[in-house]
């Protein structure tokens, strides 16, 4: 499935998002989009981060008040951004792969 066929096209997830080889496990029991940052693809495993891409309109979020971009692992536990600028939540996924790059 897509973002699109889960949410619909009002999330409009932005072209940075799309575009940053992230894998699209987006799925409609989630509260919004989620992309994927996979360290060992095709598998999805605790050890990935994922941005999930909340609704552009902020009344219809989750959680009012809520931020748009929130990067984390897939458990949620550990939150490595969360703000309403999409080329900062990727700057903080990047700076988290390769923290974990180098940490090898």
């Amino acid at each position: 499935m897509t973002w699109v066929t889960e949410f619909g096209p009002e999330y409009k997830v932005p072209a940075a998002i799309l575009t940053a080889g992230l894998v699209d496990e987006s799925w409609h029991n989630d509260a919004c989009p989620a992309f994927y940052y996979l360290f060992d693809a095709p598998n999805v495993n605790d050890n990935d981060l994922v941005v999930y891409v909340d609704h552009p309109d902020e009344a219809q979020r989750e959680h009012s008040m809520g931020e748009r971009f929130t990067v984390c692992d897939p458990n949620g536990e550990t939150v490595f951004y969360a703000g309403n600028n999409a080329y900062d939540a990727l700057a903080a996924l990047r700076a988290e792969v390769t923290n974990r790059q180098v940490s090898k």
